[in-house]
């Protein structure tokens, strides 16, 4: 990642059945792919966490209009 020379793998394809009939597309990641999204999402939170403003909730950990 650091050189620039990682490339993520193409993803596989494939895709279910809708209830009404139809086909919707589903995309699969690598188990590489994946675990370097996730690397890169606890960097990126511990990163900005600290800059969003209380009130903020979108796709924020242990965040959410549900929470109590």
């Amino acid at each position: 990642m650091k050189t620039n020379r990682y490339r993520t793998s193409l993803v596989k394809r494939t895709y279910i059945e809708k209830p009404g009939g139809g086909q919707r597309p589903l995309g699969i990641p690598t188990v590489k792919d994946k675990t370097i999204q996730i690397a890169t999402k606890k960097i990126l939170e511990a990163i900005y966490e600290p800059e969003f403003i209380e009130s903020s909730m979108g796709y924020r950990k242990n965040r959410g209009q549900n929470r109590q």
